[in-house]
């Protein structure tokens, strides 16, 4: 499982550049310096696991840029892996504490694998209208700052649920090439 931090992907951090002067312009850039050696490492993994013919998931936020760099470009260009879109609201990411508590939270994202189990099973969007939740539990989605947003870079439960259990049954090397 491969899921670097994506902060300096965001594109709050690109309209940052603009609005906040060339001291943040000039912090930001050292934060995406050092975020780009460590998504270079993390493709790097990426291919070293397919060349041992192991499986690997891959996650980052669907809007983040790091999808658009090279070095992930090269994973996501592979021939059969799949990519699909979560929306984490379907595994229960919701708002933790304070008066919103309880509201749930889309969070757009990505995944990448070359096991389809995993992707079948990552596979759920949201079927929101004017802003309501799908979910069982229905909800009005909160839009995401500040602690929130901090507190929501943790998975929920639901959704660590399907990546441990397919990750036991793939701890076997693929299934040999015919």
């Amino acid at each position: 499982m491969a899921s670097p931090e994506c902060r300096a992907f965001a594109t709050w951090n690109k309209l940052n550049r603009f609005r906040h002067g060339p001291g943040v312009a000039a912090r930001l850039e050292r934060e995406r310096v050092a975020a780009m050696v460590h998504l270079r490492f993390t493709a790097q993994i990426l291919h070293d696991q397919v060349a041992a013919e192991r499986y690997f998931l891959f996650e980052h936020p669907i809007g983040a840029s790091s999808w658009q760099e090279d070095c992930i470009r090269s994973v996501v260009d592979l021939p059969g892996f799949g990519r699909v879109t979560t929306h984490q609201c379907q595994f229960g990411q919701e708002i933790t504490h304070g008066k919103h508590k309880g509201r749930p939270i889309q969070k757009p994202t990505g995944f990448l694998s070359n096991s389809p189990e995993m992707l079948k099973a990552l596979d759920r969007r949201c079927e929101a209208v004017r802003g309501q939740c799908s979910r069982p539990e229905g909800g009005e989605h909160f839009h995401l700052s500040g602690d929130h947003a901090r507190r929501a870079a943790r998975y929920p439960r639901e959704l660590c649920r399907p990546v441990l259990d397919l990750a036991l049954i793939h701890i076997l090397p693929l299934p040999p090439k015919t």
